[in-house]
């Protein structure tokens, strides 16, 4: 990770942003509240290229005419190579700023064939292992990239990205999002719940998601206790199969995809996510970090970057894999020590403040640009000096 103490810029900064689309997701949100935030800044321009034109944000703080649909009709669609060359021609972006995996690779050839900077922004979470596909796409993509940016430590280990040119940049909340958020009696009335605590899970429906654990746990503490709901906010191709399962239990509640988020994490007691770690391990969940801008207190699954937000029984709690014992007592024992709880929330608030802030994400990357522009910085830090520190110690 480089920490600069100061930067400045003398000319407006030209960025060009690409990623496969804005469907429902983390990276997607992460993606619009950078943009939100940039859109602010008087010396940075952003264009936004989207592979295909799926979109679930569509209230982007982009010009329309900054907007631009590549339109790609099959999986690997060998005309989205030259679209990006002729995009970058026509707009002359100072550098790219790559979202994913296969934005990289389409824009490489670019890269190199117009002398131009790119940050590789592909690493978005913490696997046990990689497919072989995957290792064959970073080895390549990772020896062409300028700078390769994380949102964990842990994403760089897993993906064994060359530490001499690998940044941390962890996610940011935006707190202009709790501007507008819903009264809590209002959101509860909407969901029809009664009871006095709300235990909830925010994340796709996914099997990378350990939602069985999750809503085990659920069962359990519905079989012996009436004064708990139990909310899975989220869709995906697991819901039918997880509501089927639930069918007798009315104090668990499927909220299906939300825009909203945030009035919902409002009204949980406690915060949950549960992580299928033998297919996935999470970066630096959004989930867990807009857990706790809310305030509340976190019980996660070990893996991943998680311990890097998280430090167990000291500002939440981290349970091993597929332990939904574990994890019942533990919401037992929040739910039973309300001052606890809540001085652990107003913690983890302050945490986000001064490390997890989209202040804090966009000044980084804003520096990062500058490191690959050359602009003017005093000192840097390299990785190897942090890659075995976190941001809760």
């Amino acid at each position: 990770m480089y920490f600069f103490h100061s930067y400045s810029f003398n000319e407006k900064l030209k960025v060009l942003m690409i990623t496969d689309n804005l469907a429902c997701g983390g990276k997607e949100r992460r993606l619009i509240s950078l943009l939100k935030y940039f859109s602010k800044l008087h010396f940075i321009e952003v264009d936004l290229a989207l592979i295909d034109n799926e979109r679930f944000y569509n209230d982007l703080p982009v010009h329309p005419k900054q907007i631009h649909i590549l339109g790609r009709k099959r999986k690997h669609d060998l005309s989205i190579f030259t679209k990006i060359y002729n995009l970058v021609k026509q707009i002359d972006p100072a550098l790219i700023h790559s979202w994913g995996s296969m934005p990289t690779i389409y824009s490489l050839p670019t890269v190199k064939l117009l002398s131009k900077k790119i940050l590789n922004a592909e690493i978005v979470n913490a696997p046990q292992s990689i497919s072989f596909e995957q290792f064959l796409r970073t080895k390549v993509s990772f020896k062409l990239s300028d700078l390769i940016a994380s949102n964990s430590i842990a994403g760089i280990k897993s993906y064994n990205a060359p530490i001499d040119k690998s940044i941390c940049i962890y996610n940011g909340f935006d707190f202009d999002r709790l501007d507008n958020i819903e009264n809590k009696e209002q959101v509860r009335e909407k969901f029809n719940i009664q009871t006095k605590y709300v235990v909830g899970m925010v994340g796709t429906v996914l099997p990378k998601k350990d939602y069985i654990t999750f809503l085990i746990t659920a069962m359990d503490l519905c079989r012996i206790r009436e004064d708990i709901s139990f909310m899975v906010v989220g869709d995906g191709e697991m819901l039918f199969q997880f509501k089927e399962m639930t069918k007798n239990y009315n104090n668990i509640i499927y909220t299906g995809k939300q825009h909203d988020v945030e009035s919902i994490i409002n009204i949980f007691d406690v915060g949950v996510l549960c992580t299928n770690s033998m297919i996935h391990g999470e970066g630096i969940s959004n989930s867990i970090i807009e857990y706790m801008a809310l305030g509340k207190p976190v019980i996660a699954t070990d893996g991943g970057g998680t311990s890097e937000i998280i430090q167990d029984q000291v500002n939440g709690f981290i349970c091993k894999p597929r332990t939904p014992n574990e994890i019942k007592n533990k919401i037992l024992f929040l739910l039973e020590n309300h001052a606890l709880a809540e001085k652990i929330g107003l913690k983890n608030r302050q945490l986000i403040e001064e490390k997890f802030s989209i202040k804090s994400m966009a000044e980084n990357t804003i520096k990062t640009y500058e490191r690959l522009l050359n602009r003017k910085y005093l000192q840097s830090v390299d990785i190897k000096n942090q890659i075995n520190t976190s941001a809760v110690n």
